[in-house]
Parts: structure tokens; sequence; C-alpha cells
């Protein structure tokens, strides 16, 4: 077991017994995947306080975890999770601005990666989930990405978020872990081997590392530098067996 998992392993030990002990919730940072694939193989021994998963919006990829609950704390609290727009001045001279363009500018006011959850774009405009104490400083400090001048606002209003899916269809000859990656993303069986073993594959939120593992329906697959696919299931079967 690395250092940083035994560090993190222990501070959500540490918040999980702080809600507890002082009657209030208590929250991480936000979490990568591999962090929150160590929260779900712990979370049965914080069942005692209870505790969930939250990003701001409901396919958020970046999540901090909430320890308490209305049944254990008897009174409900919001995350403290904003959400930052951040829009060119002029849509004119912008530049086109990407993901990276928008983490870039935040890194550069020297704010911490844990303190940023998803960042989301449209139309040129960016939509920034952090915590919620250092919104402010967003909105009093950012004021360029990339070359374009950007006006920030915390907002309140409903994002539109729909997950955008493109249907990949083929032959394989199996629903292993390794052999259905290949697929969604045109690898060969051993191009896909590497991300597995090196512990960027996540199945429902767990990490995997097992190449052989048999997909089911429904199930929720991301792979670090690539993407993420949900797998529909087999339609049928080739008189090969495939």
């Amino acid at each position: 077991m690395d250092k940083d998992t035994i560090i993190l392993k222990k501070r959500l030990k540490e918040l999980a017994e702080k809600s507890y002990q002082q009657n209030r919730y208590t929250y991480t940072p936000f979490l990568d995947l591999y962090e929150q694939s160590i929260y779900q193989e712990e979370r049965s021994s914080f069942a005692y306080v209870g505790s969930q998963l939250y990003g701001g919006h409901p396919f958020a990829d970046r999540q901090l975890v909430c320890f308490g609950n209305e049944e254990t704390l008897g009174y409900v609290e919001q995350p403290p999770i904003a959400c930052i727009e951040i829009k060119p001045i002029s849509k004119k001279f912008s530049d086109s601005l990407s993901h990276r363009d928008f983490l870039g500018a935040l890194m550069n006011l020297g704010i911490e990666r844990a303190m940023l959850g998803d960042i989301l774009v449209f139309d040129n405009v960016g939509y920034v989930f952090c915590l919620e104490h250092i919104a402010d400083v967003i909105v009093d400090q950012l004021f360029k990405v990339k070359h374009t001048q950007v006006s920030c606002e915390k907002t309140l209003k409903q994002l539109h978020i729909e997950p955008k899916y493109q249907e990949v269809t083929g032959f394989v000859t199996s629903c292993r872990l390794d052999s259905i990656i290949g697929l969604a993303f045109q690898l060969s069986r051993s191009q896909s081997i590497p991300y597995i073993q090196g512990k960027k594959v996540f199945v429902n939120g767990r990490l995997v590392q097992s190449n052989s593992l048999l997909l089911k329906d429904s199930d929720i697959i991301s792979v670090r530098g690539l993407g993420k696919f949900i797998f529909a299931g087999v339609d049928g079967m080739t008189k090969k067996g495939r």
C-alpha cells in the first residue's frame, strides 16, 4: 500500500469520527476516481455515521465525501460546493477555450487541484465546481484564461448536463474487461491491459485490476485518459461463438 493511500484512509477515518463525535457534517476535498475507489473500499466501516459522495451535478467525475446524514445527525446540510461561471468578456475576440485552459488558469492562482471539482465547458463558457471557501478567490482574482479576458460569478442556474453517447458495436470473444475496453476505444486487448494494470480502470466507481473481469449489462466503465462508457450488453452470438 503506497503512502498516499495510507494517508487518505487515515483521513477518512478521522473525518468520520469527527462527524460522529461532534454531531456535525464533515467533508473531504474533491477526490479523483482512484481516491473515490479507496473510499468505496472503506465505506462499510463508516456505516455508523453515514457517508455519501457529492460532486455538484449528477454525472460528476470528481466528488467529495460527506460524512453524516439526516438520520444520524437529525438535520440536513448542503455540501459546501459552489459553481462559478467563467465567460469571455468579448465573444468576438475570444480564444477557443478548453477544459485544460480553464484548469491551467485556476492552477495559476495557486489553487490546489483538490479544491476543484469538475470543469464543464459549453459554448466557450466554463462552469467550475469548487469548494465554497475558494469561490470568492476565483471571482475576485481570475481575469484571464489563455489570452482571453473573462468575467466570473457564482451561479445558481440549473445546468442541463446530459452525457453525449456514441454507440459502438463489434465482435469480441467474451465480455472480459480487456476485450470490451479494446472494442470501446479501438484498442487491441494487449493495448488495453496497461490501463487496467496501471490502476486507470474503474467499474461502477471501483478500481479494477483484473483483465478477465466479466462485465454485466449497465456496468459503467471509466478509463483515465480515454473516457467513460456504459456496457449495454450482448445483442447476439455468431456461429463461432463471438
